[in-house]
């Protein structure tokens, strides 16, 4: 009996034994590092979550960088690819990326900037298709953009594309994208359905374009948008329907810089009651209520907000309604920076009793 036992301990000794050191080995895999020589100039490491990332700022272009991913990577899982280039070093000559470019390494967050980059293949991130949450590819010299691979990246919820040569965005197809922007490129239209096949997006920056005008139902599909931003661009007037939401999900809505003189009876449709509506640095001259009210109507919270500044209004009797609410429903909804004129006075400390008398 006593020998029985002998046997059982020494069975769960070299059981532990056996057992103990395999999550330390798998933990050490998982967060191993290539032979730094062999990826020079990039530099591995492991962040505080213990997650792998790689800084490839060094590579000056495409040919040095393949070769960086041609070494052996214990681990071919990255949390993080950096490559930030100065753009007036004209010595990075990273022009393009090609499909096989980063191996079998895949990531979860890839930021390119500052480059020369011109060119990426549509399967240049082929491997990150199940990983990939974060692509920045702002301040490159990218012409265009593989649109059509996105809606390969199953986990994709964040694409920034600003401050490019970007001339057409085409139809952003993708379930998972929740934040896109293109600002500071140079597309002049938008399709009306451009975005009919992104539902999930909430976020969506078009500032510093050249647009002219919006389609009708161009952001209809959006209903979880919440912020959208147009500043920037040359829109003189927003038609009925311009900016038309399924919901009232819209809690900042841009407009600043623009050469707006008006808008249109029901043109923007799906504020939140606590919205703020800018459109500072604009031409408006008047707000009449059959242009406005529908405006003024969707913001009943306590916080929602219409910002006039930098505009010249007249402030006559096209405002009496404003003024002379019984309610006093909608003059609290324009900011205290909205002024008559050009610096005149602050429109909501206006006098009533000028309106009663005159209008």
């Amino acid at each position: 009996m006593a020998s029985r036992r002998v046997v059982v301990v020494w069975c769960v000794v070299v059981g532990v034994l056996l057992a103990s050191p395999l999550p330390a080995r798998s933990q050490e895999r998982a967060t191993e590092c290539p032979d730094p020589d062999d990826i020079l100039p990039c530099i591995c490491a492991v962040n505080g979550d213990g997650e792998l990332v790689m800084d490839c700022s060094g590579v000056q272009d495409e040919s040095q960088l393949a070769q960086v991913f041609q070494a052996h990577f214990p681990n071919t899982s990255f949390y993080q690819l950096t490559i930030q280039h100065d753009p007036a070093d004209l010595s990075d000559r990273l022009v393009s990326i090609g499909a096989d470019t980063f191996g079998d390494v895949s990531f979860q967050i890839i930021i390119i900037s500052g480059s020369q980059l011109e060119t990426i293949d549509a399967y240049a991130f082929s491997n990150s298709y199940a990983t990939l949450q974060y692509l920045d590819l702002s301040g490159n010299r990218l012409h265009e953009y593989p649109f059509a691979a996105i809606p390969r990246y199953q986990a994709l919820r964040h694409l920034y594309l600003d401050d490019n040569y970007l001339t057409e965005l085409f139809h952003v197809i993708s379930s998972s994208l929740e934040v896109l922007s293109v600002n500071g490129n140079y597309i002049t239209e938008l399709d009306q359905t451009v975005f009919a096949q992104s539902p999930a997006l909430q976020e969506l920056y078009l500032a510093d374009l050249r647009l002219t005008d919006l389609q009708t139902g161009l952001f209809s599909s959006l209903g979880s948008l919440h912020t959208l931003h147009l500043q920037g661009n040359s829109l003189i007037t927003l038609p009925t329907s311009s900016i038309t939401l399924p919901s009232h999900t819209l809690t900042s809505l841009t407009l600043d810089s623009n050469l707006m003189e008006s808008i249109k009876h029901d043109s923007i449709i799906g504020l939140s009651p606590n919205a703020t509506l800018r459109l500072r640095h604009n031409e408006v001259e008047e707000l009449t209520e059959e242009a406005w009210l529908h405006v003024f109507t969707q913001l009943n919270g306590t916080q929602g907000r219409i910002d006039l500044a930098d505009n010249p209004l007249r402030c006559g009797c096209d405002i009496a309604w404003i003024m002379l609410d019984s309610e006093d429903r909608y003059r609290l909804h324009i900011s205290d920076s909205t002024t008559c004129g050009d610096g005149g006075p602050i429109l909501i400390y206006l006098d009533k009793g000028v309106f009663e008398q005159f209008c």
